[in-house]
């Protein structure tokens, strides 16, 4: 939400949206990406400017359509917002490209963020979905926070033809997840390292 009316420059055309009145006094603006293709067109190169004077920006955001389950809960939930990085220096960002040896290839997956991994609910039934780019190969190793692998869990793609992999939730991360089993000085719930991926998003399915 913005407090001032901004103009874009698209090529020879500048358009003005409609400024919108809220309830509060405040005003607000909608770009709707889907209606306007000369945004899709520019944006990678050119980004977005927002111009103008007289007015104090309050919030900006984005919407977007998600899937939900039984009593409106979200039927799946990216890892990015409670993982960090291997120094836990800050969270992560996508592409994700697992490593051996770099920090930013070393992901933690953390309890207590922002949802908290252990009040998600998960189950065995419950799985991680690793969505990557084709054509990449490699593997993700999937650790407890004492860097000793899950037993039996793989996830790899050795022929670069996968769009996604899954990898189901077990008996041992769930302890790692509730905090049963800790390296006993953070609050590291998975660790992820690993070599070649190119990973756009990585997401839990309860």
């Amino acid at each position: 939400m913005y407090r001032y009316l901004p103009s874009r420059d698209l090529g020879e055309t500048k358009e003005r949206k409609v400024l919108l009145t809220n309830e509060d006094g405040t005003f607000s603006i909608e770009v709707d990406f889907a209606e306007d293709p000369a945004i899709l067109e520019t944006i990678d190169a050119q980004h977005l400017l927002f111009t103008g004077n007289g007015y104090t920006p309050l919030e900006l955001y984005f919407q977007e359509e998600m899937w939900v389950g039984p009593n409106n809960n979200p039927s799946e939930y990216d890892i990015a917002p409670f993982t960090m990085y291997q120094d836990q220096s800050d969270f992560v960002q996508y592409p994700f490209y697992p490593s051996w040896g770099d920090d930013k290839g070393k992901w933690r997956i953390m309890r207590g963020g922002n949802p908290a991994i252990e009040s998600l609910g998960l189950t065995t039934n419950s799985k991680f979905v690793v969505y990557k780019e084709v054509g990449t190969t490699g593997q993700i190793q999937w650790n407890n926070p004492n860097w000793t692998s899950f037993e039996g869990v793989s996830c790899n793609d050795w022929d670069g033809s996968a769009e996604t992999i899954e990898v189901p939730v077990t008996e041992d991360m769930l302890k790692c997840i509730n905090g049963e089993i800790t390296d006993g000085w953070s609050n590291t719930a998975i660790i992820l390292q690993g070599d070649g991926l190119t990973v756009t998003k990585i997401v839990i399915v309860p």
